[in-house]
């Protein structure tokens, strides 16, 4: 269904919320002999995009895409570390949960972040992996 809405609304989406109307609007299209039943995309991405458009998109991607590299940056620094090291461990842990919000949100999700609950959650991993290393820190007095 938001393939073929694409072509139609390509750069602003729908707009917030007016995914729903679209998805009534053309329920007999897709499942004909069906009551109609309103359902997300199911995908963060295409989630971002039918709520708010292509730029929406782009952000999206960006907020998902950017901790992850961070994450996998801090991992590859801490090579020298045993595997099972504090640092090694907790590196690996912010990574698996930035991931995991990530392959949900490909298959699972009613908003930019899936379900409100977790925004908390992915909000600590981002800030966590875009934090600086403390040798990047400055001195303040």
């Amino acid at each position: 269904m938001v393939g073929d809405a694409v072509p139609e609304r390509w750069f602003t989406g729908f707009g917030y919320g007016n995914w729903r109307e679209w998805v009534v609007y053309t329920w007999d299209d897709y499942f004909p002999h069906m009551g109609p039943q309103v359902w997300p995309p199911h995908n963060l991405f295409l989630q971002a995009w039918v709520d708010a458009g292509l730029i929406a998109l782009a952000l999206t991607i960006a907020l998902v895409t950017l901790p992850i590299v961070a994450s996998i940056r801090r991992i590859a620094e801490a090579h020298t570390a045993p595997l099972l090291s504090a640092v090694t461990v907790r590196r690996a842990i912010v990574f698996a949960g930035l991931v995991w919000v990530l392959f949900h949100g490909m298959a699972d999700t009613t908003s930019f972040l899936g379900d409100n609950h977790t925004i908390p959650f992915v909000a600590i991993l981002t800030a966590v992996a875009l934090a600086p290393r403390p040798a990047e820190r400055s001195a303040t007095p």
